[in-house]
């Protein structure tokens, strides 16, 4: 079924979804930027990234919440400053 298909889950426990939806991904997620962003790998699964017109999507399929987890901080603080023009200052709740 799709749970064990490799274009479904491949058996992995844990999965997730990272999106990014914003006017300004178009032009400031340039080439380079999402380039940078699919450079990014999880240390245990696997993580793509897309971009659509004004989103940007980034997928994770693995054993690992903690990977997951590291992985979508890592796009986010890729992309945070891209799109909003902050910094990356992770939010408190996240530590809790």
């Amino acid at each position: 079924g799709v749970l064990a298909s490799p274009v479904g889950l491949n058996d992995c426990a844990v999965f997730g979804t990272f999106v990014t939806m914003s006017s300004s991904v178009d032009t400031v997620v340039d080439r380079a930027a999402l380039d940078a962003c699919r450079a990014l790998k999880p240390t245990q699964g696997d993580g793509t990234v897309t971009r659509l017109p004004s989103i940007l999507v980034a997928r994770y399929r693995g054993d690992s919440s903690e990977a997951a987890h590291a992985y979508f901080v890592a796009l986010w603080s890729l992309i945070r400053p891209l799109v909003t023009g902050r910094a990356a200052v992770p939010p408190r709740i996240w530590r809790t």
